[in-house]
């Protein structure tokens, strides 16, 4: 039930009474063991995983502790779930990768490289991820996370189980079906005085001094009250939740207002920097310059935005030069959700033909 067999090779240096002052090396390989089995009752947070193990791991161990591993591991039929439920959240063919974990000075670094995961309708790109913890001096830990490649949509599932995350932003999470492909992800945060398995169980209070980076490429999500459905989104994005920039470089991208417009608007080109920064009543978001063009129009726009934090009416201002419009198209762009239906009639008559 643990596996079909298990060799253990250690090269130690020490008296047997003093384990404290070993050093030397340990190397250890696993064939067909039970992921459910070996670590059953030992993941916190209700986590269960599921799959069958081949691994080769090679330690070197100071001072009777480890301070490196490395190896490489498989995988057959991984699967990932939580209790209470029974689906899993995660389901692969095949996982592969090589592992590193070392000591540091103030913590450790662990590393998956050449990873591979394998499902039954394709495989995920190659990928590595590497995740660095440190404690600080007032003893909180700085936890430093890097991602290659990965897409959204296969982790959908897993994100929704982010202890960060409330019932209800779960259910938003689920409404929105985000999708597309994040490139050099970087995340930085620190987390309060907590035994380090809370990092997976527990709520978002111990979370601050968030800060993180990424290029996204075919961003997509579905619209969701006020906020508008995008597709074919691409750019990047470093800061803060209190202030960072957006950059946008999309083709062919479509944005998505069922509440205000009557069909999607679609963007043969998007492109511009967008700020955003918490002041000290309220969130302000601006641009210097957007450039937007389609085959209906070509537009070039500033604009500033400040969302008050009191629930008051947002205030924005915006001006834009137009260039290359067709009237013929203006039906499109009309805010109809918004509009007097006599209105939004009357203009349809009007606007038959010409140039802006």
């Amino acid at each position: 039930e643990y596996g079909s067999t298990l060799q253990v090779i250690a090269d130690l240096r020490g008296t047997p009474d003093r384990p404290a002052q070993w050093r030397g090396a340990v190397y250890a390989a696993v064939a067909q063991a039970s992921l459910a089995r070996w670590l059953n009752g030992r993941v916190p947070g209700g986590w269960q995983a599921q799959g069958a193990l081949d691994t080769q791991l090679w330690a070197r161990i100071e001072n009777g502790r480890m301070e490196h591993l490395q190896g490489q591991l498989a995988v057959a039929g991984p699967q990932l779930a939580r209790a209470p439920q029974s689906e899993p959240l995660l389901r692969g063919v095949q996982l592969g990768a090589h592992i590193d974990w070392r000591r540091s000075a103030r913590g450790w670094i662990f590393a998956l490289e050449q990873l591979n995961w394998q499902t039954a309708t394709g495989a995920w790109p190659q990928t590595g991820l590497t995740l660095a913890v440190n404690t600080a001096d007032n003893g909180a830990r700085q936890v430093q996370l890097a991602v290659d490649a990965l897409r959204i949509e296969p982790l959908l599932p897993l994100l929704q189980q982010l202890p960060a995350l409330s019932g209800e932003q779960r259910a938003q999470l689920a409404e929105l079906k985000p999708g597309g492909e994040l490139r050099g992800l970087q995340l930085a945060f620190a987390l309060a005085d907590a035994p380090s398995s809370d990092i997976a169980m527990e709520p978002v209070q111990a979370f601050r001094d968030l800060r993180f980076r990424a290029e996204f490429r075919e961003l997509h999500c579905a619209a969701m009250g006020r906020l508008p459905g995008v597709s074919a989104l691409s750019g990047r994005v470093i800061g803060a939740p209190e202030r960072g920039v957006l950059e946008l470089a999309s083709r062919d991208a479509r944005v998505v207002l069922p509440k205000l417009f009557r069909e999607p608007l679609q963007l043969d080109m998007l492109a511009g920097r967008i700020d955003w920064q918490r002041l000290d009543d309220r969130l302000r978001v601006q641009s210097a310059l957007l450039d937007v063009s389609n085959a209906d129009i070509k537009t070039q726009s500033r604009l500033r935005l400040d969302v008050p934090d009191d629930g008051t009416r947002p205030l924005l201002d915006l001006q834009s030069s137009f260039a290359d419009g067709r009237v013929e198209a203006v039906y499109k762009y009309l805010p109809a959700g918004i509009m007097p239906p006599r209105t939004v009639a009357w203009l349809d008559r009007a606007l038959v033909s010409g140039a802006i």
